[in-house]
């Protein structure tokens, strides 16, 4: 392998390191396929070019109508034209990347692979590839060549989970150094040939100059990076502390272990994963909230001010609500994944006491927020932590609430009131005509439950524009729980009812005698509450996901769940007033805008008795670049079967179209010259064949006795007065298969590859 094959071999080890690295920002997903594959693409039309003798801008500007046509090719095939960008195409990708934007803000890691984070990493990898080739092969700047991978990979250790992080940046320095290394040894070959610094003595050529320093000095800086981080301050404690949610900053945005309390109308919460964060034991299953926020501002939830009290004894005060039919619940709660400050627990919690410490221990550090009844602690959460929690639950019937009052702007906190724009009139005549039936503010807001309840789940909606609740309810219709609580809050507020929003998690998978219950990240959930007089904060459902139930009070006596449909609770799409898209009993088939199809089923159901759709089967994205692939590989498969049987037959046919004796010793000295210029050095231009020959014996190529009568013999045909005999041409013929032979046995793997495949000599 000649140097400069090693320097690019440590340019691609070093952006493959960058690529993989993402491993601990997404989910699931196959993105490294689509980037490699650019990747490799990229680097040969960077090669193309600089054998073509275009210059850097010119390159540049052939990489980048590459990289569009791949980017369309692979991520919006539908929208082009015989594989070749359109118009439709570009508009897709770009949609696609304002659409990744939109969801960084509230995304944190590990992600769900969105379509527009595959193409971002994709066109990263080739605009660093290109930018690699150009960097150390034309301009001689390893350093520039390095920025993009080192931004790549600081990015991925950034915003990632930090899984394995000190490991990755040992791996990382490595490639780093290593590419370094390779680059430089291949810039000080293209000096020119080697010269012994003694005269009298023939030393051959070392293989490296700076071989030992540069592995010092790599080893060093390697045991720098790795050591360093033990007598620094924690990087998560520092300057991304706004990640952690311990800081200020405006949310946790604290990884799929960490609850986001700050609940956004843009996905959020579907960005968890399958990992258990605690587990509960309880005579019962609940929702574990987190915390509950009061503000909106049009698209976010956030808490207008937060209080901490100390928990004197354990005690939680928690709001002054006078809650008058309850019935205790004493959780169990066992710490495994779950991070932060916020302690899960059962409305309303009234005492915590860790576990498994002295009596003074087992109280200090708790406490709450009075107006919400949160639980904070003083530590973050870690795990095997436990806490013994004991609710009051409220226990309702319909029958109680169905006449109860609620409070006015002027009874209660303004806060709970305020809406940050107007609904549009098309929304408040659809709200009208779902409470038409309903004769007190319960029956209101039940009806509001279940209309919305008719609407679509799904974890990739048609993000909402402009007047988010408006849009949401009067065309969108579908989303997962933060649209549907967000939705319900709003049109509570509208109604004049006293609302908030509440973050945590459904009750969790139970065991079979349903006393422990497993919590994982999957299990997050947003609903909403209203408060009347009599009995404090209530929680309604209005997200149709099959693993969140209608409240039971929130079902008349005589119409069970899943029994009869009572006239209040009509279907809306049914109504013949209703209309736009996804209404008159149309499930709406595809959501998000050309970025991935979510496909709804509509004959699917709920344990909660609504309607849902599902995402399902891979990615339209990723089902293209399978079949491009396969394509490449069966391409590439025959190329790697033909190009050595043309090789095998190119030889024969020389020697079966030579013209005489002379014409098979130029034909067997040629063969000779093409596998020595593959499986060791070229000739040099101005060389004879006699000197060629005596450098490759010296070099121990080959030996010296075959490789001069072969020179000798090629000499004498070609330059000779009379023509060679016969038999000095088969001699010829013989001497060049035996020197092909050892020319093989002394080539490494790489040199055999160059012979057996690279179709360079085909065109010589």
């Amino acid at each position: 392998m000649g140097s400069e094959a090693r320097a690019r071999v440590g340019l691609w080890f070093l952006l493959s390191i960058a690529l993989f690295s993402y491993q601990q920002l997404f989910a699931t997903g196959d993105y490294p396929g689509p980037a490699m594959l650019g990747m490799l693409i990229a680097t040969g039309l960077a090669v193309g070019c600089r054998r073509l003798g275009l210059g850097a801008s010119l390159t540049f500007l052939v990489s980048t109508a590459g990289l569009v046509t791949y980017l369309s090719l692979v991520f919006q095939a539908p929208r082009t034209l015989w594989g070749l960008p359109t118009p439709d195409s570009i508009t897709g990708l770009v949609n696609s990347v304002q659409r990744a934007v939109e969801h960084s803000r509230v995304d944190f890691a590990p992600v769900p692979l969105r379509p527009g984070y595959a193409l971002l990493i994709v066109g990263a990898l080739w605009v660093a590839t290109t930018l690699g080739e150009v960097a150390t092969f034309r301009w001689r700047r390893p350093l520039l060549a390095s920025l993009f991978p080192i931004v790549l990979f600081s990015v991925a250790l950034t915003t990632g989970t930090g899984t394995a992080a000190p490991a990755l940046v040992a791996v990382f320095l490595a490639a780093l150094l290593t590419y370094w290394g390779l680059e430089s040894a291949h810039r000080l070959r293209s000096w020119g040939r080697w010269v012994s610094a003694w005269s009298h003595q023939k030393d051959a050529a070392p293989d490296s100059l700076t071989g030992d320093l540069a592995r010092r000095l790599g080893a060093a800086a390697i045991m720098c990076a790795v050591i360093s981080p033990l007598f620094l301050p924690a990087i998560e404690d520092g300057i991304f502390r706004w990640r952690t949610g311990i800081g200020d900053g405006p949310g946790d945005g604290s990884g799929g272990s960490r609850l986001n309390p700050w609940v956004s109308i843009i996905p959020d919460l579907p960005n968890q994963t399958e990992a258990e964060l605690f587990r509960v034991s309880a005579g019962e299953g609940d929702y574990w909230r987190v915390a509950s926020l009061e503000t909106f501002d049009g698209t976010a939830w956030h808490e207008s001010e937060r209080r901490r009290v100390p928990a004197e004894g354990g005690a939680i005060g928690g709001p002054s609500a006078p809650i008058t039919a309850t019935r205790e619940l004493v959780q169990e709660i066992t710490i495994v994944g779950l991070e932060g400050e916020f302690l899960p627990a059962a409305l309303t919690p009234v005492e915590v006491r860790r576990m498994g410490v002295d009596d003074a221990e087992a109280v200090a550090g708790i406490d709450y927020d009075p107006d919400s009844g949160a639980v904070l602690l003083d530590d973050l959460l870690e795990e095997g932590d436990t806490f013994r929690v004991r609710s009051n639950v409220p226990d309702l019937e319909y029958e109680e609430l169905v006449d109860s009052s609620l409070p006015s702007p002027g009874q209660f906190d303004d806060v709970y009131f305020e809406l940050p724009q107007a609904f549009d009139p098309e929304a408040i005549e659809m709200i009208q005509r779902w409470t038409r039936k309903a004769k007190t503010p319960f029956e209101e807001l039940v009806a509001i439950q279940e209309r919305l309840r008719e609407f679509e789940y799904t974890l990739e909606p048609n993000l909402p524009t402009g007047n988010y609740v408006s849009d949401f309810l009067v065309n969108v219709r579908a989303g997962f729980c933060q649209q549907f609580a967000t939705a319900f809050a709003v049109i509570a507020r509208e109604l004049g009812y006293p609302s908030r929003v509440s973050v945590g998690f459904l009750a969790g998978s139970s065991d079979v005698s349903g006393g422990s219950y497993s919590v994982r990240g999957t299990d997050a959930h947003a609903w909403p509450e209203v408060y009347f007089d009599a009995y404090g904060w209530v929680r309604f459902e209005p997200t149709p996901r099959g693993e969140s139930f209608t409240p039971d009070y929130t079902l008349e006596p005589s119409d069970p769940q899943g029994g009869t449909e009572s006239p209040l609770f009509q279907n809306p799409f049914s109504d013949p007033e209703e209309g736009g898209p996804g209404r008159g009993g149309e499930a709406i088939s595809e959501v998000g805008g050309g970025e991935g199809r979510v496909e709804v089923d509509p004959g699917a159901s709920t344990e909660g008795g609504a309607g849902t759709n599902a995402r399902r089967g891979t990615p339209e994205w990723q089902k293209t670049f399978a079949r491009l692939l396969l394509f490449l590989g069966t391409c590439s498969l025959i190329f790697l079967a033909f190009v050595p049987l043309i090789k095998e037959r190119r030889i024969r046919k020389r020697y079966t179209e030579a013209s005489g004796p002379d014409g098979i010793a130029a034909a067997a000295f040629t063969q000779f010259t093409e596998e020595a210029a593959e499986l060791a050095e070229p000739r040099r231009p101005s060389e004879s064949a006699l000197a060629y020959c005596l450098r490759m014996a010296t070099a121990k190529r080959v030996a010296d006795r075959t490789a001069l009568r072969l020179a000798q013999i090629y000499e004498a045909a070609a330059y000779g007065a009379q023509d060679i005999s016969p038999e000095l041409a088969e001699e010829a013929r013989r001497l060049a298969r035996a020197l092909r032979t050892q020319l093989w046995h002394q080539a490494g793997w790489w040199d055999r590859a160059v012979r057996l495949f690279s179709p360079r000599r085909l065109t010589a």
